[in-house]
């Protein structure tokens, strides 16, 4: 199970990049960037977290379009040096063509993880509110997206399980010490997994029959782990 804290989701990203503008100023700036979170009123807070939300689905859409940008603009480089220097690099122009593909198929399944985002809250519905035509996302935004599908490698992928076993597999081990099965019912045990990402680790745990709880207040992960825990079939 996932859950998310609406009251700390608000536009999280941008209020965090002014926090850490704030803070070396001292405690005067911090204090007045805790005055002015304090001073939305609940329908503000409200606004501004469907506004993050929508922006989020956004740069989920845009992903293919912004990759496409960025090769076609490579691709115009290539072609602008002289023919002499095109040719010691004769895979390029295959190689951006096979990045495109790999860009549509991304984008296939991006658009997949948010086709039903709107009601996968149990306590909250976010209605359309007019946001259906896409708009060039931040890089800031992007670059989170980018940083979710490398973690699906990561979290996922038979690629990644070296990697998942030196992260994940120590802190099970932990618990299986602490809660042997042999000692008690696992089902008994509940434990959190906060900052969940993809939610492989809070995965992980359930498999060994413990109650387990992921938390995660990203909605980049929140909708990318709703996919993959919530709406997949079948393995790979």
């Amino acid at each position: 199970m996932f859950t998310h804290s609406r009251g700390q989701r608000r536009r999280r990203d941008s209020e965090e990049s002014e926090r850490n503008h704030a803070e070396p100023g001292g405690d005067l700036e911090f204090g007045s960037y805790t005055a002015r979170r304090q001073r939305k009123s609940p329908e503000e807070e409200e606004r501004l977290e469907r506004e993050h939300f929508w922006k989020i689905i956004n740069t989920f859409t845009c992903y293919g379009s912004h990759i496409h940008e960025r090769v076609n603009r490579a691709e115009r480089q290539f072609l602008s040096l002289p023919k002499s220097q095109q040719n010691m690099m004769p895979n390029f122009q295959s190689n951006l063509d096979r990045i495109r593909k790999c860009a549509d198929h991304n984008q296939e399944i991006l658009q997949l993880i948010v086709n039903d985002c709107t009601c996968m809250f149990e306590n909250k519905e976010y209605s359309n509110n007019g946001h259906n035509k896409p708009t060039p996302a931040s890089t800031f935004d992007m670059d989170k997206l980018k940083s979710t599908i490398k973690q699906f490698v990561r979290d996922w992928s038979e690629e990644g399980k070296s990697e998942r076993e030196v992260c994940y597999q120590p802190i099970i081990n932990e618990i299986l010490k602490y809660f042997p099965k042999d000692k008690c019912d696992p089902s008994d045990i509940t434990i959190l997994v906060p900052g969940a990402g993809l939610g492989r680790l809070a995965w992980e745990i359930a498999m060994h029959g413990y109650s387990c709880q992921g938390n995660e207040w990203s909605f980049f992960m929140l909708f990318s782990s709703n996919f993959v825990l919530n709406r997949i079939a079948r393995s790979s």
